[in-house]
């Protein structure tokens, strides 16, 4: 299974925040994006998206 740990930090640019990604629960001290918390969300579903894309397991999903 694939799985993308996003850390979350405030950032000193006002509307902004630092997002940090990193493969592992241990993060790389990697240069953080700096991302406007109204595109927040979208950043993080692409995330999600992408982790989906690359994972098959995630894209078989039982139908109920």
């Amino acid at each position: 299974m694939i799985s993308i740990h996003a850390h979350i930090e405030a950032s000193a640019t006002p509307g902004f925040v630092l997002l940090r990604t990193s493969a592992s629960a241990d993060p790389e001290r990697k240069p953080a994006m700096l991302v406007s918390r109204a595109a927040l969300p979208g950043v993080l579903l692409l995330l999600l998206d992408a982790a989906a894309h690359f994972d098959y397991d995630v894209l078989e999903v039982p139908h109920a």
